[in-house]
């Protein structure tokens, strides 16, 4: 007889949006958000609705990146469920928890092959969803530092966890391309590639070939090839590619001048004055102000998560997920 040992959890979300605003809820309901510069240090606005703090935000040029769970129980771990932005498909659960599923059933089948490589896209899935949640944590610490050191509107400024934030970003490209890479591999053992094509690299190499045309048919290439695009007309997953091989093979993030600096402003909206914190050029190095990473990185995340999501549509194995029957 196994004995399940219970305890008293309390669970408290916490809303994530870009340029480090958060939503925090209130114990006679709605939530607040912020921060915002006060006498007294950073304070929020509220309390409202989650649609109001989201149309808040979006005054502030913000948007949603997900839901953090933090579980206060009787343990000393840290123990935190994340639940980022799935777009607006009416997703039900996240890419990463069906592809889990699908290594599941394929693992029944005896697929071992299909079963790891489901395994490996839904864990670097849900390790990029994790580092979604750290660039956004980093960005929020960053705003409330520059609020409670009095920074003005419009200061640009730097310190040394500057560097964190940048190496959270990293993180996050590396894992969206370990899961293009691994869904590329999977495509490939469907069309008959041959043995060793692991990466979108090769599959595209493999592809170009008159010889293997028929497979351009399958519903994976062709998710695959629209997202990529070609060199006239770059696709998404061009783009991510190129952002990642640029981060890590030619230029760092810590030394592109585009990013050195963080960029604190206070925007109007309809609840008043808000707080956002972005990285940027520093004074010295540019004036041009380019789209806000983090912004850049939640559209690669949520692309690439409706396009696993999609793929997994055309598996031969459903998605079915493990449970348990109480008696």
């Amino acid at each position: 007889m196994r004995v399940l040992k219970t305890g008293t959890v309390l669970a408290t979300d916490v809303f994530h949006f870009t340029g480090g605003i958060i939503g925090r809820p209130l114990v006679a309901g709605g939530i607040v958000i912020g921060p915002i510069g006060g006498p007294t240090g950073p304070q929020y606005i509220g309390p409202m609705s989650f649609a109001e703090a989201c149309v808040a935000a979006s005054d502030a040029g913000s948007y949603f990146m997900g839901t953090n769970q933090i579980h206060a129980n009787d343990g000393p771990e840290r123990s935190e469920f994340w639940y980022p932005n799935l777009g607006s498909e009416g997703a039900q659960r996240q890419s990463s928890d069906t592809w889990s599923a699908i290594a599941y059933t394929a693992s029944t089948a005896g697929d071992s092959v299909s079963s790891e490589l489901a395994r490996y896209l839904a864990m670097s899935m849900r390790c990029a969803g994790w580092r979604l949640r750290e660039v956004s944590r980093l960005h929020n610490e960053q705003l409330e530092w520059a609020l409670i050191s009095g920074r003005k509107s419009g200061s640009r400024f730097s310190n040394i966890a500057i560097f964190e934030l940048h190496l959270a970003i990293h993180s996050l490209l590396g894992e969206l391309c370990a899961a293009r890479d691994y869904l590329a591999h999977i495509a490939a053992i469907r069309v008959g590639a041959k043995a060793g094509t692991d990466c979108l690299a090769w599959l595209q190499r493999w592809l170009a070939k008159p010889a293997n045309a028929q497979a351009l048919d399958d519903p994976l290439i062709t998710l695959l090839r629209e997202a990529s695009g070609d060199a006239a007309s770059p696709g998404w997953l061009m783009d991510l590619g190129e952002l990642r091989n640029r981060v890590t093979h030619r230029q760092p993030m810590a030394a592109n001048p585009d990013v050195t600096a963080l960029w604190l402003r206070e925007i109007a909206t309809r609840k008043g004055m808000m707080a956002t914190i972005r990285l940027a050029p520093s004074r010295s190095a540019s004036e041009e102000v380019r789209e806000d990473p983090s912004v850049s990185v939640l559209r690669f995340w949520l692309a690439m998560e409706a396009m696993c999501r999609r793929a997994a549509t055309h598996m031969a194995y459903e998605p079915s997920i493990p449970h348990f029957i109480a008696e």
